[in-house]
């Protein structure tokens, strides 16, 4: 029987990396483990597209600064992935990224993907 990835999980992951006690590669390595496997399910459909983003935060360049829009994505009542998925998109559009880029090369995580 499949494991259940649940919206506080998620939450409790977010606050742990806002608060220092996770690093991007933690962060990235917990949903890796748990996205898009027969092990693991998820609570529903807006938990997905967040574990989905984080599933590959180092090729979005997600960050802490990204946590808050999660968080608000998670609030959101089952049934409604589509303003979900709306809101993450939007996000998207909100930063710089250039900016993100140079923001993420101090970050050996990231560092990997943008040596150009």
């Amino acid at each position: 029987m499949a494991e259940v990835v649940t919206r506080q999980e998620i939450i409790d992951l977010l606050n742990s990396w806002r608060a220092g006690k996770r690093d991007a590669q933690s962060v990235y390595d917990w949903a890796n483990e748990r996205y898009a496997t027969e092990r693991w399910n998820t609570e529903d459909d807006i938990v997905n597209e967040v574990l989905s983003e984080l599933d590959i935060l180092d090729i979005n360049l997600t960050t802490t600064d990204d946590i808050p829009v999660f968080l608000e994505v998670l609030a959101l009542p089952p049934g409604q992935v589509y303003e979900a998925t709306c809101r993450l998109k939007a996000h998207a559009s909100t930063f710089s990224l250039e900016a993100r880029k140079q923001q993420c090369r101090k970050d050996p995580f990231y560092a990997w993907l943008l040596n150009e």
